[in-house]
């Protein structure tokens, strides 16, 4: 019988420990070499396939010098797999994700959004009202961006409430450029988007938006958003429960094409947000 494979909260560790030795341009047969583990073991480690020991850890940042990192890296780990509720951080695990499935209520995800209908948008509170951090949080968008929408990528399927369509954020001129990214990304089969119509009768989805985040051989995640940021789910029953969420949202939706999204475009005249 094989050994369990760790969830996919330790696919940032796995991460930082490949960067941490790269870093020192040390091979893995050398770090094992001066840590006394094996290279099978490092080698899974870095694929988050198997847990390191705490000791072996410790050794690590020793044999690297990182100062202890790591040690605190794996701690966080082992804390975010016991209280996944904690986990806010998105962006470190949503890149090793293999496909996204994502329900939005109030705002067109972030990995779709151009610059300026990312600017236009209030921060959330964990961000708060300071400049440097809010300008880190607009890059942030960006970068998630390029990440999620590359050729690397995960598949990528969003629903999207019809009223966010509407909602010229920005003015009508950033409401057209942000509808005209996606139209570009839907001609480009980058993401397969679909939209509830407003006159939805039982509406599946007014709890508040979710996203689904699958893993290849490992369990999903979910997240739920609100106000005061992000809620990592990871307990079976209640991803089952976004799972049955998201297929009765697939029902009650419509494709969106370039044709449709021209329709929730503003013009001056109409009035800005």
């Amino acid at each position: 019988m094989g050994i369990p494979r760790p969830s996919a909260l330790w696919l940032p560790f796995a991460a930082e420990l490949r960067e941490a030795r790269t870093g020192a341009g040390a091979s893995i047969e050398r770090l094992a070499a001066d840590t006394g583990a094996s290279p099978q073991l490092l080698d899974a480690a870095e694929r988050a396939r198997r847990r390191l020991s705490r000791t072996v850890v410790a050794d690590i940042d020793d044999a690297l010098g990182t100062g202890r990192r790591l040690s605190r890296a794996w701690a966080a780990a082992l804390q975010y797999e016991a209280f996944p509720q904690t986990y806010t951080d998105l962006r470190t695990l949503e890149v090793h994700a293999s496909r996204i499935r994502e329900w939005e209520v109030l705002s067109v995800p972030i990995y779709l959004r151009d610059f300026d209908y990312a600017r236009a948008h209030r921060p959330p509170l964990t961000v708060g009202r300071d400049p440097v951090s809010v300008a880190e949080w607009i890059e942030e968008q960006r970068r998630a961006r390029e990440v999620l929408t590359g050729p690397a990528g995960p598949e990528l399927a969003v629903i999207i409430d019809e009223p966010v369509l509407s909602l010229s954020v920005g003015g009508p001129g950033v409401h057209a450029a942000q509808l005209d990214t996606l139209c570009d990304l839907i001609d480009a089969a980058v993401v397969d988007l679909r939209y509830v119509p407003m006159d939805t009768v039982d509406h599946p989805g007014l709890s508040g938006s979710f996203r689904i985040m699958d893993f290849e051989g490992r369990p999903s995640l979910g997240s739920v958003y609100g106000l005061a940021g992000v809620r990592l789910v990871a307990d079976e029953e209640d991803l089952r429960h976004f799972e049955v969420l998201w297929d009765r949202l697939g029902d009650v939706s419509r494709p969106l094409t370039a044709e449709r999204l021209q329709g929730f475009k503003r013009h001056p005249a109409d009035g800005a947000a």
